[in-house]
C-alpha cells in the first residue's frame, strides 16, 4: 500500500469519526432541550431593571379559571426523587394548592459540576410561587434546564433560569401567568441569596426564576421573592463567576450552566416514607 493510500484512508477514518461524534452530540442535545439561541442579541433580552420571563403564546392552551382569593392549604408535598419527563410537559394552567404554608419546604438544587444549593421556600409569604416551584420540581421540569441569563452590572447581579420547556427564556409550561406576591420584595428589596420569579409584566409568573447574587438596588419590587438560600451560596458564586460575554454585562453565561435536578423536602413531612429517600444519582446533563 502506498503512502498516499494510507494517508487517504486515515483522512477518511477521521472524517467518519468526526461525523459520528457530531451526530451523537446532536442526539444528546435533543434529549434535553432546544439549543439556546440569541438571547444576548439586541432586543431579545430586557435590559436595565427588567427581569423578563418571555412567555410564548399558544392558542391551544385552555383558559385558566380565576384563582381563589386566598390560598387554600394543600395536604403537603415532598419529592426526594422527582419524576423526569422528556420532553417536559405543558399544563392548562398553574397547579391547584398542594403545599401547606404552615409547613417548611426546603428545595435542594444541584448545579451541575458546582454543587447543591439549598433554598428555604417562603411558603407563607409567597404560597402561589412556592406551590408552583414545588409542583414543577416534583414533575422534573427543571432537570437539565439551563441558566439562560447572567447580569453583572453595578446595580444588579443575578443568575436567571427555570425555562425547562424551551431553555431559551421564552417557555412557560402553563401558557398563562399566576399572580404576583410582592410583600417581601417591597419590604426587603432584593438581597443576596434571594430566589425570585422572573416575569414579563404584572401577574405573568410561570416557571422562570432568578437568584440574587449580590444586593441589587437596580431591581424594582415587581418580582415575587419566594425563597432564600440557606446553604451552598458559594456554589452560586462560582457559577456566577463564569461571567457573560455581553458588553453591557447582561446576556447569556459565558459557558453552559445546568440544573441537574431539584428535590423538595417537607418538614415535617406529611406522608413519611422510607422509600425513595435519597437524591438522584448524579449524571452529566446532555449538552
Amino acid at each position: 500500500m502506498t503512502n498516499r493510500s494510507k494517508t487517504q484512508r486515515k483522512k477518511t477514518r477521521r472524517r467518519q469519526a468526526e461525523e459520528a461524534r457530531k451526530k451523537a452530540q446532536l442526539r444528546r442535545r435533543q434529549t434535553i432541550a432546544l439549543v439556546v439561541v440569541g438571547i444576548a442579541v439586541a432586543g431579545s433580552v430586557v435590559l436595565g431593571a427588567m427581569i423578563a420571563g418571555r412567555s410564548s403564546k399558544k392558542e391551544s392552551k385552555a383558559e385558566l379559571a380565576p384563582e381563589p382569593a386566598t390560598f387554600t392549604p394543600g395536604p403537603g408535598k415532598m419529592c426526594p426523587v422527582p419524576e423526569v419527563t422528556n420532553p417536559p410537559r405543558e399544563y392548562p394552567g398553574p397547579p391547584p394548592p398542594m403545599i401547606d404554608p404552615q409547613r417548611r419546604y426546603i428545595a435542594s438544587i444541584n448545579i451541575y459540576t458546582f454543587g447543591v444549593v439549598k433554598v428555604e421556600l417562603l411558603a407563607k409569604e409567597a404560597p402561589w410561587a412556592a406551590n408552583s416551584f414545588v409542583f414543577l420540581s416534583c414533575e422534573g421540569h427543571y432537570a437539565g434546564s439551563r441558566f439562560i441569563r447572567l447580569v453583572n452590572t453595578p446595580s444588579m447581579k443575578i443568575l436567571q433560569g427555570g425555562d425547562g420547556l424551551k431553555n431559551d427564556g421564552t417557555g412557560n409550561p402553563y401558557g398563562t401567568g399566576f399572580r404576583d406576591e410582592l410583600e417581601v420584595a417591597k419590604r426587603e428589596g432584593y438581597r443576596r441569596g434571594m430566589l425570585a420569579m422572573a416575569n414579563s409584566g404584572p401577574d405573568t409568573n410561570g416557571s422562570q426564576f432568578f437568584f440574587v447574587i449580590q444586593d441589587s438596588v437596580g431591581i424594582p419590587p415587581n418580582y415575587t421573592v419566594f425563597g432564600k438560600v440557606i446553604e451552598g451560596m458559594e456554589y452560586l458564586d462560582q457559577a456566577f463567576s463564569v461571567g457573560t460575554p455581553a458588553a453591557n454585562g447582561d446576556g447569556q453565561p459565558a459557558r453552559d450552566l445546568y440544573i441537574e435536578w431539584v428535590t423538595i423536602q417537607e418538614d415535617p413531612p406529611s406522608q413519611p416514607s422510607s422509600e425513595n429517600s435519597g437524591v438522584p444519582q448524579q449524571q452529566a446533563p446532555q449538552a
